[in-house]
């Protein structure tokens, strides 16, 4: 099933939403209390087990009732069964009546739809997902069962770990990816828990564990039983780290090729990050007081580039480095973009002087998570076509660099496979002059790796800024002939940028 239109009227603090177009992901993005997971409720509403809401609770203030109408694709059967392959829903819900009416044309239905597999046509991941304690027992009820509160965790998970499951192995590897381990079904006296083996006798309750694993199973046990569904996501930032939460989103990306997928958050990352999914659609939720002093949302798409790059600034991204910069450059280490930055750019490529932003990444492995971030930025903000090839990667020739290098053109192959290289050198400090490399005292292979090799790589690179300073002129001819093939970089960026290419 997927929406395709969604209007929401005297529902919670939506006023009336207006007609909005919704696509396969749909991000509503705004500051607390701004009614961002308002319109998440108002299709909760629709099925039991997935709001606990009374219809007096849900219904706006100074309203007799709500109303959600909606357009579908790929009706579920409770949709076939109110007529129309293409049908307009009504949902309403009167106060006085206390009871959710559903209809399409001339049929209609009292109560909310089925909170069970196979029927159930929405999958909620709403507020705090930890129930204390999880029920301890296994069933096929439990495990079929829908609700919001993820009482029912032990049994989900117990379901997807089965060996002829068919996410199985891929739920285990996200298991991995976010939250470090794969979660065991533990027998215990009265039943089953959730935990960790931590040998053949002892194991670890998943009640004694954080927030963050509570939160991040229970989104991954929803995600991974979805299949067709609607999926309601609030804030997946909530309580998690930014590596496990944008592994998390990976996950979200993945099924939303299968899934429609509706998200609150006041998260760049999490904004960044979906742009990358087919078909993202990203709504700015504001709050006013409408004359009686009553909250009032309003949900407004983002279409355009300059609204895109505020609502980034707005959730604390530099999202102005998008429009400062017309090219980008990814260096592995902080040395080579430090002598990129304030030397050889301003020596050897000076038109590129406040054009270019290098970036210094934390080794080789940190340097496609830099160039995905860049492109997801480039994406969500409706900048490809100005900014599609305009970044470059240089890592170090050594094995490491020539696996990243390979890996990334395999990986982007709509990006010009020439902007990713290595710059045939093993080691930038290998290439110091000679009273350089002295400083460190001793080789730096001979320099156990960890803190004691990089305060060596300081110390020679504090050398060699001192020696540039000192005698300008040489350290020229120096770049000249041991970094050629990083200048060769620069001067093709300068050409591109400057339209001399």
């Amino acid at each position: 099933m997927r929406i395709k239109t969604l209007r929401v009227k005297n529902f919670k603090s939506i006023a009336d939403s207006g007609w909005l177009s919704m696509g396969h992901v749909n991000v509503f993005v705004g500051r607390n209390n701004s009614g961002k997971s308002a319109l998440l409720m108002a299709l909760a509403s629709i099925q039991a087990g997935t709001s606990e809401d009374t219809v007096d609770e849900l219904t706006r203030l100074r309203s007799a009732e709500f109303e959600i109408r909606m357009t579908v694709d790929d009706p579920t059967q409770a949709v076939r069964d109110l007529g129309g392959q293409d049908p307009e829903i009504v949902v309403s819900g009167v106060r006085e009546q206390n009871q959710i009416t559903i209809s399409s044309g001339v049929s209609t239905s009292h109560g909310r739809w089925s909170g069970h597999e196979p029927a159930a046509p929405i999958y909620p991941i709403l507020g705090r997902r930890r129930w204390k304690p999880y029920v301890r027992a296994i069933n096929q009820p439990l495990m079929s069962e829908i609700s919001s509160s993820m009482h029912n965790l032990t049994a989900k998970i117990q379901r997807l770990l089965s060996t002829n499951y068919p996410e199985r192995e891929r739920f285990q590897l996200a298991c991995e990816n976010v939250i470090g381990f794969v979660p065991d079904v533990i027998t215990v006296g009265d039943g089953q828990v959730l935990g960790r083996y931590v040998d053949q006798h002892l194991s670890l309750d998943i009640e004694a564990m954080g927030e963050g694993v509570h939160s991040a199973l229970g989104a991954l046990a929803t995600l991974f039983s979805a299949e067709h569904k609607l999926i309601l996501f609030e804030e997946p930032e909530t309580d998690l780290h930014p590596s496990a939460l944008k592994a998390l989103l990976d996950v979200l990306v993945e099924v939303s090729i299968r899934n429609q997928i509706f998200v609150t958050t006041h998260s760049h990352i999490v904004v960044s990050h979906l742009a990358s999914a087919i078909d993202t659609c990203v709504f700015e939720v504001t709050s006013t007081r409408d004359d009686n002093g009553i909250d009032t949302t309003s949900i407004s798409p983002t279409e355009t580039t300059r609204e895109r790059i505020r609502l980034l600034r707005a959730l604390g991204n530099d999202a102005s480095d998008l429009m400062i910069y017309d090219a980008w450059l990814i260096l592995e280490e902080s040395s080579l973009e430090t002598l990129v930055r304030e030397h050889l750019v301003p020596w050897f490529a000076p038109r590129l002087q406040g054009r270019l932003r290098s970036i210094a990444s934390d080794g080789a492995d940190d340097v496609e998570p830099r160039f995905v971030t860049y492109r997801r930025l480039v994406t969500f903000a409706h900048l490809d076509e100005h900014f599609h090839g305009r970044a470059w990667v240089i890592l170090d020739d050594d094995e490491a660099g020539r696996r990243v290098v390979e890996k990334l053109k395999t990986k982007f192959k709509d990006w010009p496979p020439d902007r990713f290289s290595t710059h045939g050198i093993a080691a930038l400090e290998d290439i110091y002059p000679g009273h350089v490399r002295a400083s460190a005292g001793k080789k730096l292979d001979e320099i156990p790796k960890g803190s004691a090799r990089q305060a060596a790589k300081t110390k020679m690179l504090d050398a060699l800024l001192d020696w540039i300073a000192t005698d300008e002129d040489e350290a020229k001819n120096w770049a000249r002939t041991s970094l050629s093939m990083v200048l060769e970089v620069l001067r093709e960026i300068e050409g591109v940028v400057t339209g001399d290419a």
